[in-house]
């Protein structure tokens, strides 16, 4: 069969994952009548790909590399051997519905790209700061990245920027939103689905070096916006203000999530201390609680109730 659909994702100190992105690949696939590729573009040159992956019938291209050059350029790379009409930029960790891609080409319609709503970890991400339906829009997209991650959108080939794939970004962090921004400059046609297929599985990484970077990226994509009079006017003006905003809406959660660290401090210090949340309930005759709105933590304080 013909390859309709080229699957790219990047590949940095994940090994562990290719087998899973397989299979969910693999199944996502048999509802739709293309043929498909999953193209892994490995970004680490000190752990190669293993050889001769099985794709249980779906084709597997390897790209190694000789040295780390970022995320965009894994995805540029592998774009540039790609067959299908349709991409499908997924990262190494993220995890897609079986229904993806059925879903994705029936909403597509002559649209050049469609994306779905996700989770975000164990959330939903769109809410009255990122509105879905919105999320495109001018006012909207210098405010705010449209998508939590390119895995959530299913983009034409042909619809892709060659401003995106001739200039890069030699920082890490405004990759996707760089592309969203060209897509919008180009007057790229969206379609939204409705459904969510695909969940942003977040890793461990340090946050508060997250920020900085992230923040160090956008200016630099900004930078490269202007100076190339890709938005001029008032569109320049909004692009200019994107880096603070997009700082004071990281730092805001960063700071939320320092205090919960600091509660679970405490609590693991007492616990060293057999100073048990058990120990405490019981000396205070309290027989029943309820956790409402403490997210990760409420469920740390669950975990340690059910244990004791």
């Amino acid at each position: 069969m013909e390859i309709g659909l080229s699957v790219i994702i990047p590949i940095y100190n994940g090994i562990q994952y290719l087998e899973k992105q397989i299979m969910q690949i693999r199944e996502a696939s048999r509802k739709i009548n293309l043929g498909v590729e999953i193209i892994f573009s490995n970004d680490d040159p000190g752990i190669p790909l293993p050889e001769q992956l099985d794709g249980g019938g779906l084709e597997i291209i390897e790209l190694q590399t000789d040295r780390n050059q970022g995320i965009q350029r894994s995805r540029i790379r592998g774009l540039s051997v790609s067959r299908g009409q349709y991409i499908h930029f997924l990262d190494q960790d993220d995890e897609i519905s079986p229904d993806f891609y059925s879903s994705q080409l029936e909403e597509i319609g002559d649209a050049d790209f469609v994306f779905c709503r996700c989770y975000n970890g164990n959330r939903q991400p769109y809410n009255f700061d990122r509105v879905f339906e919105e999320a495109f829009e001018g006012e909207k997209i210098f405010s705010v990245c449209p998508m939590i991650s390119p895995g959530q959108a299913l983009i034409r080939k042909k619809s892709i920027p060659e401003f995106w794939q001739t200039h890069y970004l030699g920082k890490v962090g405004s990759d996707d939103y760089f592309l969203w921004l060209c897509m919008y400059a180009e007057h790229a046609i969206v379609a939204y689905n409705q459904n969510i297929l695909f969940r942003h599985v977040k890793t461990g990484e340090n946050y508060s070096i997250d920020v900085l970077r992230t923040f160090e990226a956008d200016m630099e994509m900004v930078n490269l916006l202007l100076d190339e009079k890709i938005f001029v006017g008032g569109e320049a003006e909004m692009l200019r203000a994107l880096p603070q905003i997009n700082l004071k809406r990281r730092y805001l959660p960063q700071k939320k999530d320092q205090m919960v660290l600091y509660v679970l401090d405490k609590l693991l210090r007492a616990e060293e201390r057999g100073n048990t949340l058990e120990k405490y309930f019981q000396k205070k005759c309290i027989k029943s609680i309820a956790i409402y709105g403490a997210a990760i933590l409420g469920e740390r304080v669950k975990g340690l109730l059910k244990a004791g």
